[in-house]
């Protein structure tokens, strides 16, 4: 059953606002928003304003943000409301080099620099940055970190004065993690972290078995690259040479990569890894999942888990990064958005990313001449 709360800026709960329409699209690893439509002759909904906070729940807590516009109906009826979720928090802060200094000190260390299991790294760095062991005018009030479980494989960061969910998102896509900020009943906004699961051998969406509605998009697209060779440090006979392969696909599509910068191989190989992330072959699926009382978000499959769908003679088989949920008059519905769908991951971002390496190596190599 859907309940919407409204929240005052302290994170206290006013009470329940009536629901007309309300959508919230959730994200893997990313920021979250949601939309609620109520009466406009509504003695809460009136006392509702720009960073007051809403939660949205049915049964357990689906998404919790700040309110960041309101927006009154043509005929004075209704109230919309529209936010985003509490990864909102990091994606409005950067990395400092030494968390524990302000930021006209920030001349101890070039770089944040950290290396282990992908929680530790991340809630590590969140903790030190934003929660409650950052320094006092950096903390976000009533935010906090669960205690690391050491989940995920091995990855290392180096960052400075970058976005906090861009490097926490990286490093989860490279570790086997994801996680997720609401808040609880004691009203702290808690960062939790889950290993996704592969679920598609259970989690399967035909028009068979009735999983699946109209309205299905889906691409193939090939690699962009299978192997990597890395440059480490040294030079001409003398430079150190790694590679790193994906297998699976016809051709053997290779692309060097500069890493001149270090010889540590775990940091060289998450960086090839990334390349070959980033170039792999790429499928995407968007449609409409039927849900059955044995088959639903939020309690049989996750964002971030691989589920199945099969769209035509096409079989996807890729990872939940998106989930827009609708409740209006007619019940619930769940849209669901697999593989590079991802809008974090799109290729005009990849792109991006790429030409700032090449840029950032240009800039290097410079300064070397």
């Amino acid at each position: 059953m859907l309940t919407v709360w409204a929240v005052d800026p302290q994170r206290v709960r006013r009470g329940h606002l009536v629901s007309l329409a309300t959508t919230a699209v959730l994200k893997d690893a990313d920021v979250g928003t949601f939309q609620i439509v109520t009466p406009a002759h509504n003695d809460l909904a009136q006392r509702v304003v720009r960073g007051w906070r809403a939660i949205i729940q049915d049964g357990a807590t689906v998404l919790s943000g700040t309110i960041l516009h309101s927006e009154l109906s043509a005929g004075g009826t209704e109230l919309t409301f529209t936010g985003e979720s509490d990864l909102r928090k990091l994606n409005i802060r950067i990395t400092y080099p030494t968390p524990t200094q302000a930021a006209a000190a920030q001349t101890a260390e070039a770089k944040y620099s950290r290396s282990g299991p992908a929680e530790t790294v991340i809630r590590d760095m969140i903790h030190a940055n934003v929660g409650t062991g950052a320094i006092t005018t950096r903390q976000e009030p009533g935010f906090t970190v669960t205690t690391s479980q050491g989940r995920g494989s091995t990855v290392k960061v180096a960052t400075r004065f970058e976005l906090m969910l861009e490097q926490a998102r990286k490093l989860a896509r490279s570790g086997g993690v994801t996680f997720d900020a609401v808040q609880e009943n004691d009203n702290r906004i808690i960062l939790r972290f889950r290993v996704p699961e592969d679920r598609s051998r259970k989690v399967r969406f035909t028009e068979r078995n009735g999983g699946q509605d109209d309205g299905n998009a889906f691409s193939l697209d090939a690699p962009t690259v299978t192997t990597v060779i890395a440059g480490g440090q040294g030079l001409g006979t003398y430079r150190n040479i790694r590679e790193y392969n994906r297998t699976g696909w016809v051709e053997r599509i290779e692309q060097f990569l500069d890493q001149s910068s270090t010889d540590d191989d775990a940091e060289i190989k998450q960086a090839a890894d990334e390349v070959l992330d980033q170039g792999q072959e790429a499928a995407s699926a968007t449609f409409t999942a039927q849900e059955t009382p044995d088959l639903r978000f939020g309690v049989d499959y996750f964002l971030g888990d691989t589920v199945a769908v099969e769209i035509g003679a096409a079989t996807i088989t890729e990872p939940i990064r998106q989930a827009e949920i609708t409740w209006d008059g007619h019940g619930r519905t769940v849209k669901l958005s697999l593989g590079d769908q991802d809008t974090t991951d799109s290729p005009d971002q990849k792109l991006v990313a790429r030409i700032k390496k090449l840029e950032a190596l240009a800039r290097r190599e410079g300064a070397i001449k």
